[in-house]
């Protein structure tokens, strides 16, 4: 009964941490969009500005291209960070450094010869 509780409370981390890696990664390009978007905005407000008449319209606009800027860089720096905590504990999140759940460097192989390759196989 208790192995079955720690396969379902692993079922679960692992379903957090999908839903963790998607939802930075929809942050991450919902901040692309805003910045480019904000792009848009800020150039043709700038242009509108200098052009026209009334030059209000062009500094409204001004205005929201550079919220939106500010909120795109946030959206981004969110996401990469939101990207990260999910992926704490991952068998590839360490990169370079053992992980003590794939990798025993210091285990003898069952027929004392040493392994052709990373997952321990040898040839009998």
């Amino acid at each position: 009964m208790e192995t079955l509780d720690s396969v379902e409370r692993a079922l679960q981390l692992d379903a957090i941490r999908l839903r963790g890696r998607r939802n930075g990664g929809l942050l991450v390009t919902l901040g692309a969009l805003a910045i480019v978007g904000s792009w848009w905005l800020v150039s043709r407000s700038i242009i509108a500005t200098l052009a026209a008449a009334d030059p209000t319209v062009g500094l409204v606009d001004l205005v929201v291209g550079v919220i939106a800027l500010a909120a795109g860089i946030t959206l981004v720096v969110v996401g990469i960070q939101a990207q990260k905590r999910a992926s704490v504990g991952d068998a590839q999140s360490n990169t370079g450094q053992a992980n003590p759940l794939f990798d025993n460097p210091g285990a003898p192989t069952p027929n004392g010869q040493p392994p052709l390759n990373w997952t321990g196989l040898t040839v009998r």
